[in-house]
């Protein structure tokens, strides 16, 4: 194999490593700071380069273009970063339905099935196509949510979707009753589940009094 095809090859796998790479660490830091410690990355590996280079022969010419070359990918390095780190994201929202364990202890399971339908029902007319809903507990929901700008939107397109849910008919007690059920929400980056076990961190979180 020739050398110079041996590096290309190096340098493609590297280079759909960096890619990962990027990706991973702009969803949990900052494009500033995902920057810095790139450049720190490249300081861990001057001195192997520094022993390898002959500076002396360097005019002033030289030293400005690489400088120049310096700046502009850095600027370019960090432009990427601010556009992984604004790109779409997943979330995983759990809808709180509190007012089902109520219903529930007084007339039993089967308007509670029904109250859970109802809202599934309109959460999946409310949400994007992609969406997916899944019955989570006797009183709440689980979305996969895809495609979201950032945490700050989506709260605010959840907080409007809430705030529309609708009266529905619901048979309690043997009776049909115009029911409108309250919904409240707590949402996580999916980046931060490391196991279907972290999703029961959630009704953690539910359990601690936190809401939207």
């Amino acid at each position: 194999m020739a050398y110079w095809l041996m590096l290309s090859l190096v340098a493609m796998v590297l280079w759909g490593i960096v890619g990962l790479l990027q990706k991973v660490t702009t969803n949990r830091i900052s494009a500033d700071a995902v920057l810095i410690w790139d450049r720190i990355g490249y300081v861990v590996i001057l001195p192997l380069l520094v022993v390898h280079t002959h500076l002396t022969n360097l005019g002033p010419k030289d030293m400005i273009i690489g400088t120049l070359d310096g700046i502009t990918n850095s600027l370019g390095a960090l432009f990427l970063y601010m556009s992984l780190e604004s790109g779409a994201k997943a979330f995983v929202v759990l809808f709180r339905l509190s007012c089902l364990n109520m219903i529930n202890q007084r007339f039993g399971s089967e308007p509670v099935e029904d109250c859970l339908m109802a809202v599934s029902a309109f959460l999946t007319e409310s949400l994007h196509s992609d969406d997916a809903i899944y019955h989570w507990s006797d009183s709440s929901l689980l979305a996969v949510l895809l495609g979201r700008a950032n945490d700050q939107i989506l709260t605010a397109e959840l907080e409007r979707i809430a705030m529309q849910n609708r009266e529905t008919t619901v048979n309690i007690g043997g009776r049909a009753t115009m029911l409108r059920i309250p919904i409240t929400f707590d949402l996580i980056p999916i980046e931060r589940l490391k196991s279907a076990d972290d999703l029961y961190k959630i009704t953690l979180l539910t359990n601690s009094g936190r809401t939207r």
